[in-house]
């Protein structure tokens, strides 16, 4: 199980699951006084991702995602928009989708601040 450590009061949050197959649960995760939403979702990755535009981007970064062991456990793949905005999708264990699109500057901090947080709960068995 993955997990995210959220600073509650600086955030409107929406939780929900989708009422067809395939079943996704997840959070809308947005500032308060902001428009940009970063999505936490549990549940087979969608097809959408990325914006992927060509020249839309002044610089993309694309990078492995490694627990403490240096095991990888996702993919991270950020772009920098010419807007000045910033968009980001990181892909925890092909099963956990944290993802946010054009968001500002302040916006995007305090998104990545949460992806950061993401800590692989240990799985309890023997």
């Amino acid at each position: 199980m993955l997990q995210f450590a959220v600073p509650v009061a600086k955030l409107r949050i929406r939780e929900g699951v989708t009422d067809a197959s395939p079943l996704i649960y997840g959070f809308d995760i947005r500032p308060q006084g902001g428009e940009s939403i970063l999505t936490i979702s549990y549940g087979p990755p969608s097809s959408g991702g990325v914006d992927s535009a060509r020249g839309a981007y002044s610089r993309v970064e694309k990078r492995v995602v490694v627990d403490d062991t240096g095991h990888s456990i996702g993919e991270d793949d950020l772009r920098y928009l010419n807007t000045g905005t910033r968009s980001r999708r990181v892909l925890f264990q092909g099963w956990v989708t944290a993802d946010y699109r054009e968001a500002s500057d302040k916006d995007a901090a305090l998104f990545d601040q949460i992806i950061k947080s993401a800590c692989l709960l240990p799985s309890g068995g023997p």
